[in-house]
């Protein structure tokens, strides 16, 4: 039986309520990565930093996982977008996971910027054996409609629960005006 870990980085809890919502839907193991020093808390400091570590590509190390990737098949990765790249604490979980042979997804919350460059960033750093299966944004708060979202997008990409499907056929995919902080 395959196995499915949703593994997720949440400073404000936007990306974590998105990872709850996937671990409902689906078979699988939840774990949030934690780095071993905090991100500062005040909203200004927090985006300076955030921004030079985008800028510089830099990693920010992570406190033990609790897990052994190699056990599972599948990856669902869950981060915000902070200034068009990935979380340091994400960049470091994928520098230091052997991801080679495994199904990984990403799970994206933002407010309102978009996945392109993520997107290319995910792709360099995956090795060329395992299989992209692509990227949720998520860039409303959801109200009511994040289970929605999860359950088409796990639809669309096939890794649906099977006999736990919901009929989302009028699932909405945009904004409703309230966006989810990108942090």
């Amino acid at each position: 039986m395959e196995k499915t870990l949703i593994v997720y980085f949440s400073q404000s809890g936007n990306t974590r309520k998105c990872a709850e919502t996937l671990h409902s839907l689906i078979d699988s193991d939840l774990f949030e990565l934690v780095p071993e020093i905090p991100y500062p808390r005040g909203y200004g400091r927090l985006l300076k930093e955030t921004k030079k570590e985008a800028e510089e590509k830099s990693v920010r190390e992570l406190n033990p996982v609790a897990f052994n990737p190699a056990d599972y098949d599948r990856l669902f990765i869950g981060c915000p977008n902070w200034w068009g790249a990935l979380p340091a604490p994400v960049r470091t979980f994928m520098r230091d996971t052997d991801l080679s042979g495994k199904e990984v997804a990403f799970f994206i919350t933002h407010g309102g910027s978009g996945i392109e460059n993520l997107n290319k960033e995910i792709k360099a750093l995956l090795p060329a054996s395992s299989h992209f299966l692509g990227t949720l944004s998520i860039f409303d708060d959801g109200e009511g409609r994040l289970e929605k979202r999860c359950s088409e997008w796990l639809r669309k990409i096939g890794k649906e629960k099977n006999g736990n499907e919901k009929d989302y056929d009028d699932c909405i995919d945009g904004g409703t005006g309230r966006h989810a902080a990108s942090m």
